[in-house]
């Protein structure tokens, strides 16, 4: 899943993607994109906000 940095942390709409879909028994890569920042704990942040598949 690729998504934008903001300020530190995934973008808005990367949240929503999450929560609205289910991920039981998906496997998760992730890729982001930023000029500036860093990803931080986004990936982790996105997996915790899901808590199913494999991030």
């Amino acid at each position: 899943m690729g998504y934008p940095i903001w300020w530190g942390g995934a973008a808005w709409l990367a949240n929503h993607f999450v929560t609205d879909h289910d991920f039981i028994s998906k496997k998760v890569i992730l890729f982001a994109a930023s000029s500036s920042s860093s990803l931080g704990s986004s990936g982790d942040d996105l997996a915790t906000m899901v808590g199913t598949g494999d991030w």
